[in-house]
């Protein structure tokens, strides 16, 4: 037997409840009943890394840890925390208002490093050896060197960058103000390109693509 675990958010009132369903191979009608875990006030940003479900919370400024049938941890981040990736053994936290990133062991869920970034920080993704942030708020992405916990380049890229992937050997970031994705050369920590897509937020990675959610009620496939 194996199962598979799915995460999905439910609004209820101004409780947002993280239901995880365990499926039993072959057969969905012996799916156990799902486990509705409380985490906070509002869930923004779902994470899987480090062995762990980690959730955002804005409003309550905290990341949340909800385990699969119980609140593991509760880590205080400071200013609407919002994004966040999984790396080199962390969680990479981003506060909108307080303009930095927030890292936390995943094994210990202590606090390594807080790094100061662009501003409102957005979306953040692991690859490539960096941390990468989009500040929607003045159009720039920054790179995070893990090693030095230090931003080591601040990209350039206008409009108001979301969400953004590591991908095929490039950095893919949707510009919502702009109606584009972005592409970055990693080797080189530039623009390479950008295709067209309007009002793109969010960009998710698959073994041979990336889907570009459109805030025109779409959903795109691009291709490298």
């Amino acid at each position: 037997m194996c199962s598979n675990v799915v995460v999905s958010l439910l609004p209820r009132s101004l409780v947002v409840t993280v239901v995880v369903v365990v499926v039993a191979c072959g057969s969905a009608s012996s799916a156990d009943a799902p486990a509705k875990l409380h985490i906070g006030v509002h869930a923004a940003f779902v994470l899987s890394g480090g062995g762990s479900v980690w959730a955002t919370d804005p409003v309550l400024n905290r990341v949340v840890d909800p385990g699969v049938v119980r609140v593991k941890a509760k880590l205080a981040a400071p200013g609407y925390p919002l994004g966040l990736t999984f790396g080199s053994g962390s969680v990479w936290v981003g506060s909108r208002f307080a303009d930095q990133v927030t890292r936390f062991s995943a094994r210990t869920n202590k606090q390594q490093a807080r790094i100061r970034v662009g501003s409102g920080p957005y979306a953040l993704a692991y690859g490539a050896g960096a941390v990468w942030v989009t500040n929607e708020n003045v159009g720039t992405v920054s790179r995070i060197g893990p090693k030095r916990n230090k931003v080591i380049k601040t990209i350039g890229v206008g409009g108001r960058p979301n969400g953004v992937a590591v991908a095929f050997g490039s950095v893919w970031v949707a510009d919502f103000g702009r109606g584009r994705v972005i592409r970055i050369d990693p080797a080189r920590n530039r623009v390479a390109g950008s295709v067209a897509v309007p009002t793109a937020d969010w960009v998710t990675r698959l073994s041979d693509s990336l889907w570009v959610s459109s805030e025109t009620r779409s959903i795109r496939p691009r291709w490298p």
